[in-house]
């Protein structure tokens, strides 16, 4: 009787440690998966700012970079002959996102504004309001009197 009894014992002691191991397994996989999203939510914040950042230095087919195309643009001035500053630096900044933040299904809106003045903006993937956007990169470009801002909105998809 004593060995049934212990075999019905480490029996028992091997289903509880499988019962066990089966809820570590299970609490594991669902903080895993918040911590997938903490990471999504890290590498979209990092990709709105690096790719605003980036974009403000790159140089144009005008000579000099979209910082200074997009104060051009505020100014009414036409660095760029053949068109004016606002419409090249929209139709180059969406040809830019279109084989980027596009392709990689990234919903975003994209604007330029100096006080209220809003002369570029344009949205992809449904976001059309900052109130939805997970994440905002700002660049400030200096022109008096007032600075002009210039922000990109990484929304969730």
């Amino acid at each position: 009787m004593k060995s049934t009894a212990n075999k019905g014992q480490a029996e028992i002691i091997g289903l509880v440690l499988v019962v066990i191991l089966l809820l570590i397994i299970i609490f594991f996989i669902l903080f895993s998966n918040k911590n997938i999203d903490n990471k999504n939510d890290i590498i979209d914040s990092q990709l709105s700012q690096s790719v605003l950042n980036i974009l403000m230095r790159t140089d144009t087919q005008c000579g000099p970079d979209f910082s200074v195309i997009i104060q051009d643009c505020f100014n009414d001035n036409s660095k760029c002959p053949g068109s004016n500053s606002c419409d090249y630096a929209t139709f180059e900044i969406k040809k830019i996102f279109s084989e980027t933040l596009d392709k990689w299904q990234k919903p975003y809106i994209f604007y330029a504004k100096k006080s209220s003045d809003k002369k570029i903006e344009f949205s992809y993937g449904g976001c059309t309001d900052f109130k939805e956007k997970a994440y905002l990169a700002t660049s400030i470009i200096s022109d008096e009197p007032n600075n002009i801002v210039v922000s990109l909105g990484i929304c969730k998809p």
